[in-house]
């Protein structure tokens, strides 16, 4: 027996705003740091592995992890479990008081070519209420 999924589509514009609703506070920044190096790979090749999927990168999950740095709150940003980088400096505590449960990653974007200057990273976070 065959199913007809075409009528079963969702709406996304719909989807979005019954999410949005549910939100406490929506935070989209770039990416600090995302010139280091994580060991022996750097964050520029994690960066262009997202860009063109490829790598384990044809699917990406973002995370967030609080960490210390020097005694003081940082939070790292994840790609499939590798850092890209940092939540910057000055939204540390805006990102960790909104962050009292769940979180969705409604966008991110690898921005630039890394040819005439290293790639970024530009992530929308919407946390629930």
């Amino acid at each position: 027996m065959q199913k007809d999924y075409q009528n079963r589509r969702i709406d996304m514009g719909l989807f979005k705003n019954l999410l949005k609703k549910a939100v406490g506070k929506e935070i989209e920044f770039k990416v600090a740091g995302v010139s280091f190096k994580n060991g022996r790979r750097t964050r520029q090749a994690i960066l262009r592995a997202m860009k063109y999927k490829d790598n384990g990168f044809e699917t990406v999950n973002i995370t967030l992890q609080r960490y210390d740095f020097e005694g003081n709150l940082a939070i790292g940003v994840y790609a499939n479990d590798e850092q890209i980088g940092n939540v910057p400096k000055d939204l540390t505590g805006e990102v960790d008081a909104a962050w009292s449960s769940d979180y969705i990653v409604e966008e991110w974007e690898v921005l630039g070519s890394g040819k005439d200057q290293p790639m970024g990273c530009r992530v929308k976070i919407l946390f629930k209420k």
